[in-house]
């Protein structure tokens, strides 16, 4: 499974649409469906942009990278307090 597809997965496991997610990590609706669809380099993303996308899903930043190590917690606004 690719970055771009874990995104997708624990996206619709939290129940957020792609506008949703986009607005927690301060990007754009389009950017995010590009790293989720592959025509946008998900591994070229910034670190920063990675642990933002990584906390609001509320998964550890090796588990969205690469699969492994999976971390759960609860997902939280990025910035915010729950």
């Amino acid at each position: 499974m690719t970055m771009g597809e874990r995104m997708t997965v624990l996206r619709a496991q939290h129940a957020l649409s792609q506008a949703a997610l986009a607005r927690r990590v301060h990007i754009g609706q389009s950017t995010l469906h590009a790293y989720e669809s592959g025509a946008r380099s998900a591994p070229g993303m910034s670190v920063e942009r990675a642990l933002r996308i990584a906390h609001a899903l509320g998964v550890s930043l090796e588990y969205l990278v690469t699969g492994k190590s999976r971390v759960r917690r609860a997902a939280v606004p990025v910035g915010g307090v729950p």
